[in-house]
């Protein structure tokens, strides 16, 4: 599992992912999952909290293409969570 810490991320930023390498290939036909999660501050009605978004979609190597493509057997699964403080 790999982890990022970015404290000030500006609004409109776009998730991205490197996945596979030469240390740790793909396997053709594996199906892979890739998921995310922020969590930043909020505030709803004057008050303060933690939101949390969250995505994971599975993958896999076409091995006709040897491309990354989206599984076709599952859609993304996006989750949302907000918490206020008190």
């Amino acid at each position: 599992m790999w982890h990022d810490n970015h404290p000030a991320i500006p609004v409109g930023y776009e998730w991205h992912s490197k996945v596979g390498s030469k240390k740790r290939p793909h396997k053709k036909k594996k199906v892979y999952t890739l998921s995310g999660t922020c969590v930043f501050k909020v505030e709803v009605a004057g008050k303060p909290g933690k939101a949390t978004v969250g995505f994971s979609f599975k993958y896999a190597i076409d091995p006709s293409k040897g491309k990354k493509t989206a599984s076709r057997s599952a859609a993304p699964a996006v989750t949302t969570k907000a918490v206020l403080d008190g």
